[in-house]
């Protein structure tokens, strides 16, 4: 191998595990996502409030998270889950939405193959789409839509991986979860069900996060203002 050869894989090594330390760093340097609007792949855009943001996540075991629409937080916390997957093994997280093609690849095939996966309004389709558009630190990615699962391989043998949980909040209750997300929390009929049934499947270092607009008083409005003691 050629000096200049050894000082670039040097300088690709340095970028990897700076990212592995470094979930912020990440996010702003690394991960790309897609811009419904213009039709164009972006890259993550530096504001205080994602730094913010991402240091609450990274502290917190519970998280909870009103949004307006359009600005890019399921897409951050996917960045974050793939992040999570990507360079740590032994990680299992489940990621839920409304309904299990908004959680899953959606309901269509379409794309430009390798890109994109079904719809990337759907969970795991972003976060395959974000892991795809990785200049450097890819682990080797597999994706099954029979079980809704991307698996990440790492050398040694170990796995993480990100399920796309269905509609059932009894279907969690069979797994041991590092991390779930919860997107538009408002909107599920069941999130309460899911919430609470998700707790005791939590590992000791394990986090929930739970993501939504506005919709009246429910479930999601009594977590943000009333939490009565019980986690």
């Amino acid at each position: 191998m050629m000096k200049t050869e050894i000082n670039l894989q040097r300088e690709i090594d340095r970028i990897i595990e700076r990212a592995r330390r470094d979930f912020k760093w990440f996010l702003f340097n690394l991960v790309y996502t897609y811009d419904f609007e213009d039709h164009a792949v972006k890259k993550f855009p530096y504001a205080k409030c994602y730094e913010i943001l991402a240091d609450e996540i990274l502290n917190n075991k519970f998280i909870l998270i009103v949004k307006s629409r359009q600005v890019r937080i399921t897409w951050f916390v996917m960045a974050y889950i793939v992040w999570l997957c990507n360079f740590y093994p032994g990680q299992f997280a489940v990621v839920k939405s409304t309904k299990y093609e908004k959680s899953a690849f959606g309901g269509s095939d379409e794309g430009e193959k390798g890109k994109v996966i079904g719809d990337l309004q759907a969970l795991l389709s972003r976060a395959y789409f974000i892991w795809n558009n990785l200049i450097v630190g890819k682990t080797k990615c597999i994706v099954s839509r029979k079980t809704a699962q991307l698996k990440f391989e790492f050398p040694d043998g170990q796995v993480s991986i990100i399920h796309a949980c269905s509609s059932e909040p009894e279907e969690l209750r069979q797994y041991s979860i590092n991390l779930l997300f919860i997107d538009e929390g408002a909107f599920q009929k069941d999130a309460e069900r899911a919430f609470w049934a998700s707790i005791p499947t939590l590992t000791s270092d394990g986090k929930v996060i739970i993501v939504s607009t506005p919709n009246g008083k429910n479930f999601f409005y009594n977590l943000l203002y009333d939490l009565s003691g019980r986690i």
